[in-house]
């Protein structure tokens, strides 16, 4: 397990920015990567040895490949239901009760491989409401749309009450300057957020309670606002007593921007400070930002990756690391265009390639969790 220190000093395999150094595509040198060894027992047992959770989601269309199936079992201790919380997936019908099967068949496969479950977001944003209940709530008024979804967290939290360790209440609640503006934050306005944590906290206190947060990690405008935007609603939230228990690190990083260990470090240790814990929650590393070949860019994905793993394992509030997918096969980045490289190379956002094959970047969660301090 010292390929990943052996083949590469992070920061000086890095230019400015984050651009890669070494070798390329056409017209740079190439990079010859030895290949990388899976865990003997897997990642979550490793995982375990230091008290940190580890886990990957699983969509129930993902089901019928056994090799992402065989893949899971061996390495995760936790599996998050990736899409079977959405709305759209669990009432896309008026008037009907919830639908929860598909987040049922991960769950019964999760459990019978000896795996812990996690809920994935309850209340987002606009685009993924049911059709008809986006446009009935475009109508409503505030008694109403609080109604609505308090009775939806609820149910939600009464349907899985027991069977759960986390559940993300609130997903992606702000932009760099304010509220994201939805249905809940147009008619009800901050407080729906605490309305939300009320009704879980109510219905079901076992579940960690997360707020699920995207865009903090790298260091840009944007993401320096939204983590001064965070801090704000949190200390409000805390100081209101809204049973807020954990923040949810998102961590698609993003090779297009550089990463300030200092900057991140700083912001930990304000949320930390507030008396939260931590946890990464949809892991993964868009290498649009990264120029070369696919080797090349691999080095690039695993620096940035221990980057960021290094200070946030470092946290004995972090509870631990979710991957958004394992491997590159199912990854909602391929999934969306306006994502995609501009030169037609293949994304490699995940540990394991298409084929299932370890990268650089498995290697380099292996190093970081073997660096962490135990918990």
């Amino acid at each position: 397990m010292e390929i990943f220190s052996t083949l590469v000093s992070r920061r000086g395999a890095l230019a400015v920015g984050g651009v890669l150094a070494v070798g390329a595509a056409e017209g740079y040198p190439s990079v010859s990567i030895p290949s990388v060894s899976l865990v003997r027992g897997g990642i979550g047992e490793l995982a375990k040895r230091k008290g940190l959770l580890f886990g990957a989601a699983l969509d129930v269309s993902w089901m019928n490949d056994p090799a992402m199936m065989s893949a899971l079992d061996r390495d995760m201790t936790v599996i998050g239901v990736a899409n079977g919380f959405n709305w759209t997936r669990t009432q896309y019908r008026p008037g009907m009760d919830l639908d929860w099967s598909q987040a049922e068949a991960v769950y019964k496969w999760a459990r019978s491989h000896g795996k812990l479950v996690r809920g994935h977001n309850i209340i987002w944003m606009d685009e993924v409401l049911p059709p008809w209940l986006r446009n009935d709530l475009r109508h409503s008024n505030r008694a109403n749309t609080e109604n609505v979804m308090v009775g939806h967290v609820r149910d939600t939290f009464a349907h899985w009450r027991g069977r759960l360790i986390q559940q993300e209440v609130v997903n992606e609640p702000i932009t760099s300057t304010g509220l994201r503006d939805t249905v809940w934050s147009r008619n009800i306005g901050e407080s729906y957020i605490d309305l939300a944590f009320h009704a879980a906290a109510d219905t079901d206190p076992g579940p960690l309670r997360i707020l699920n947060q995207d865009w903090i990690e790298m260091d840009s405008k944007e993401h320096d606002g939204r983590r001064a935007t965070l801090l704000g609603l949190l200390e409000r939230l805390l100081k209101r007593g809204v049973p807020v228990q954990a923040l949810g690190i998102e961590g698609h990083l993003q090779g297009e921007y550089p990463f300030s260990a200092t900057k991140w470090r700083r912001f930990l240790d304000e949320v930390v400070g507030m008396g939260l814990k931590l946890i990464v929650t949809e892991y993964d590393v868009h290498d649009r930002g990264f120029s070369g070949n696919a080797n090349a860019r691999d080095v690039a994905v695993a620096a940035l990756a221990r980057d960021f793993l290094d200070v946030t394992l470092s946290y004995r509030e972090c509870l631990g690391l979710v991957s958004q997918t394992w491997s590159d096969r199912y990854s909602w980045l391929t999934d969306t265009p306006a994502k995609s490289r501009g030169d037609g190379q293949a994304l490699r956002p995940n540990p394991l390639d298409a084929s299932y094959k370890p990268k650089l970047l498995y290697e380099a969660i292996v190093q970081a969790i073997l660096n962490a301090p135990s918990r």
